[in-house]
């Protein structure tokens, strides 16, 4: 049999409205094109290049304006202002910037569904000649209004023509009781109902998810809908949906990994795709939708008593740096649909030394005791060494002052103080910023945070998340109650 080679090319075009930055041409001069090294330029940074933002909650957008100053005897044009990631865009003012002249670079940066630490690249490119890219950046915290912070639903594998639910909870601390108002971009396959609360105090909701196979594309799909709640800080919660729906012809993976490919070489892995009734198996096309792939099919070697199969090598030869994710959808003779296959890997350039990497997971940080400390009448003792303390409360009855310490806080961005009138709660948040942790290894570091929002005469219950730097937030006390004394 003559291995059949199929040469992919992809199929669909984003465009910036569908999530992704449209590709430059590639420009002729060297030292203009991505990583490259040039003489010094004439424009001169009045602001810092590398700016941060103040923390933001998914689905935000970010600005920041950069100033720079034309140093030089000539006049530079600026060419092109580029946003490296999705969705960001750069504006100039003026394009033209005389000798002496200042020109504004404005770069707006929506933060979509990153969370975490995140860092945003942009760069200038002007009509120096052996000047490279003038590169800037911004950087701060995305954090999620929602518990858990990236809700999902799970059916794993399905079998064609079954009709199957799964359920999953969702919470928001932001506010004291979270409302659905609807659901958006669920495919037509999916209902969900968002109904049902959840939660002690039924503070939360319980979504029950219906996946009808019958109508649901064979293979892994992945993909997001988004709850509009009542959410004022984040008013659209991201849920990740995943399913695996198999009919008779299944493929022995259904992610693909081509692992680590340089830039000049070639990755390639391979898998089977077998028919479980025992019917021939005869792959007609196989098409990339995104990323440009190459595959060619092989027999399967081993027992020819063995159920009818064919081997799947897939092969990506890449022209440019970072992750990639490919949908694949290969087709087979007598299916109405295509199978759907996850190709994925890392490029990295020819250089570039692989050294082995420490995955191990940082320390968490330890508490120490909460106190519930009552309204200061004297100035409160020092705090520990690097102690990030914020300036005591003035003594009233209707503030309640929190403190705490830590210590071993490797690995984490900072904490959340929720309030709530019973030991049950419901529990909302009352820092409208997160309380950033300042300590290392080793020692010790005192917070503490003033809560006056409180009415006098009533008892206050509280507790403490830490937030980690990918943004997942942590328990990290017990409740605490706290009684107000009556107004004087």
């Amino acid at each position: 049999m003559i291995p059949s080679i199929f040469v992919l090319l992809p199929l669909l075009a984003l465009t910036p409205g569908q999530g992704a930055v449209p590709a430059a041409p590639e420009d002729p001069r060297p030292e203009k094109r991505v990583g490259a090294r040039g003489a010094p330029g004439a424009l001169v940074f009045e602001t810092p290049a590398q700016a941060t933002f103040d923390d933001v909650h998914q689905g935000g957008v970010v600005e920041r304006r950069f100033t720079l100053r034309n140093g030089g005897p000539g006049t530079v044009r600026i060419e092109r202002g580029i946003a490296l990631h999705e969705r960001g865009a750069v504006e100039v003012d003026p394009a033209t910037v005389p000798p002496g002249g200042r020109v504004e670079v404005r770069v707006r940066q929506p933060v979509g569904d990153r969370l975490g630490r995140v860092a945003f690249r942009f760069a200038l490119v002007t009509d120096e000649p052996g000047v490279a890219r003038y590169r800037l950046g911004l950087s701060g915290f995305v954090e999620s209004a929602y518990d858990p912070e990236a809700p999902t639903l799970d059916w794993g594998p399905a079998e064609k023509g079954a009709v199957r639910a799964v359920e999953a909870e969702v919470f928001s601390r932001e506010v004291e009781a979270l409302q659905v108002l609807d659901v958006e971009d669920a495919p037509p396959y999916l209902r969900v109902d968002a109904s049902t609360r959840a939660g002690l105090n039924g503070e939360g909701v319980r979504l029950r998810a219906t996946l009808d196979t019958r109508q649901a594309p064979l293979g892994v799909t992945r993909g997001i809908l988004r709850l509009r709640t009542n959410v004022p800080g984040q008013p659209r919660c991201p849920v990740s949906y995943s399913f695996n729906v198999r009919g008779d012809v299944v493929p022995s993976r259904d992610a693909l990994n081509l692992g680590l490919v340089r830039l000049g070489e070639e990755g390639t892995a391979e898998l089977t795709v077998t028919s479980r009734s025992g019917r021939p198996v005869e792959i007609t096309a196989a098409e990339s939708l995104d990323v440009p792939l190459t595959t060619e099919v092989l027999p399967c070697s081993g027992d020819a008593a063995g159920p009818p199969c064919r081997v799947l090598r897939v092969k990506h030869r890449p022209s440019e740096r970072g992750p990639f994710t490919a949908t694949l959808a290969v087709r087979v003779a007598g299916l109405e649909e295509p199978l759907r296959i996850t190709v994925s890997g890392v490029v990295v350039s020819a250089q570039t030394r692989v050294k082995e990497m420490d995955l191990t997971q940082p320390a968490d940080a330890d508490v120490a005791p909460m106190s519930m400390a009552p309204p200061p009448t004297a100035a409160p003792p020092p705090a520990a060494s690097g102690a990030a303390t914020p300036a005591p409360a003035a003594s009233s009855p209707t503030r309640v002052t929190l403190q705490w310490k830590a210590r071993n806080e490797s690995g984490i961005y900072g904490y959340l103080v929720y309030r709530g009138d019973r030991p049950s709660g419901p529990f909302v948040r009352v820092n409208p910023k997160i309380v950033p942790a300042v300590g290392g290894e080793g020692e010790v570091y005192s917070y503490s945070f003033v809560d006056d929002g409180v009415q006098p005469e009533r008892t206050y219950y509280y507790y403490l998340d830490a937030v980690d730097g990918a943004g997942l937030k942590k328990r990290f006390t017990e409740v605490k109650p706290r009684q107000v004394g009556p107004p004087r």
